[in-house]
């Protein structure tokens, strides 16, 4: 398994308990054995280096927030120095896990700081600064791990919203029912959208450095095509079922009974279950189509969308068909809105008003939402 890109100063692992870190910070040699099973069991969790080496660095100062907590330093051969935490305690050593999980178990609930540090104690800026610190992991690197089960079929779309009063769009990525990527875009502008999508290309190629996907189940907003085509050439955009429709449900304003006869068609192409059926299905609905061929009216004020090669219709798709299920990519997904909005406001209502979206405020619901039963 390739190694992560570790850009922290600090590597945290699982010691089986607070006595097990006393007795490695004591015994050289069995510090040493630890890093050594831990590398082999877990290489995403080490800069890539640490493959050619490591030497002990001493020790850390004596903590003032945990009075006596002491780690030990590694210096690798690129000459980079990096901590190891045991995972019992916190980032930036503010407390031991035990004495904080329940807490921030219940943040995912939405239960606001200043409840926390009603029951709890402590105050509300020590359990926002504990919060954010969970949100620092990659949210591919904590949900995949192993570069061959990157899924190369993905659905993403974009939530209209508000960030410090201003209109926002929060660019999510999915796959297999998980979130794969979040970010915050101040427009819908190819070049923003282009930098929002790309924390989840950035994760992905941590994991795997030549990663590709094959197909993004997209809806019909041209900027979102362009930015997923620059991030990915040679990627297939294929288009949102349920996009396609409404396109056809507004062409069929002034004639109901056609639509009527359309959309059982293209329903039935929808709910088809094996390439055969679809095929036949599909071949039902286009035969109205080109019979009603120019009896359509596009709706006032709509425009033609330009489709490269590499842009697919997700309502009647290409002679890849059989080999793939259409309806959102190979996972199934019925399509972009269908999937993400459920999600989506969820994501909007915890931590919109932070300072910093990606490196914290967004990534942690993320990795709540999809970690949870």
């Amino acid at each position: 398994m390739e190694a992560l890109l570790v850009t922290g100063k600090t590597i945290c692992l699982p010691f089986s308990s607070e006595e097990h870190h006393e007795q490695c910070m004591k015994d050289k040699a069995a510090f040493r054995q630890f890093l050594t099973d831990m590398h082999s069991q877990y290489p995403e969790l080490f800069p890539g280096p640490m493959a050619q080496g490591f030497n002990l660095q001493g020790f850390t100062p004596l903590s003032v927030k945990q009075e006596g907590f002491q780690m030990r330093s590694i210096k690798l051969t690129d000459g980079k120095v990096y901590q190891i935490r045991p995972s019992y305690m916190m980032p930036y050593l503010i407390a031991k896990t035990d004495e904080v999980e329940k807490a921030l178990f219940l943040c995912k609930w939405g239960v606001p700081f200043w409840a926390l540090t009603y029951v709890f104690g402590h105050d509300d800026m020590f359990w926002y600064r504990a919060y954010i610190s969970m949100g620092r992991n990659s949210i591919v690197g904590t949900t995949v791990k192993d570069p061959e089960r990157l899924p190369v079929n993905l659905l993403a779309d974009e939530k209209h919203t508000r960030f410090n009063g201003e209109k926002a769009y929060v660019a999510t990525t999915v796959a297999r029912e998980c979130i794969l990527g979040v970010g915050l875009a101040d427009n819908a502008g190819t070049e923003a959208l282009t930098k929002s999508y790309g924390h989840f290309k950035e994760e992905a190629c941590n994991l795997k450095p030549d990663y590709q996907p094959r197909d993004v189940n997209l809806d019909g907003w041209e900027n979102t095509q362009r930015a997923w085509m620059s991030l990915f050439p040679g990627i297939t955009v294929i288009l949102c079922f349920l996009h396609a429709f409404l396109k056809i449900r507004d062409c069929c304003k002034r004639r109901k009974d056609l639509l009527k006869s359309i959309a059982d068609k293209v329903w039935n192409v929808y709910h088809a279950e094996t390439g055969g059926s679809v095929l036949s299905a599909h071949s039902s609905a286009s035969a109205v189509g080109r019979h009603h061929h120019g009896r359509f009216r596009a709706p006032k004020g709509s425009r033609a969308v330009r489709q490269s090669p590499q842009v697919q219709g997700g309502l009647f798709p290409s002679s890849s068909l059989p080999h793939q299920q259409w309806a959102g990519s190979a996972d199934g997904l019925p399509g972009s809105d269908s999937l993400l909005h459920p999600v989506l406001p969820w994501i909007q209502n915890k931590r919109l008003a932070l300072p910093e979206i990606h490196g914290a405020g967004m990534e942690l619901p993320s990795i709540q939402h999809k970690s949870s039963p």
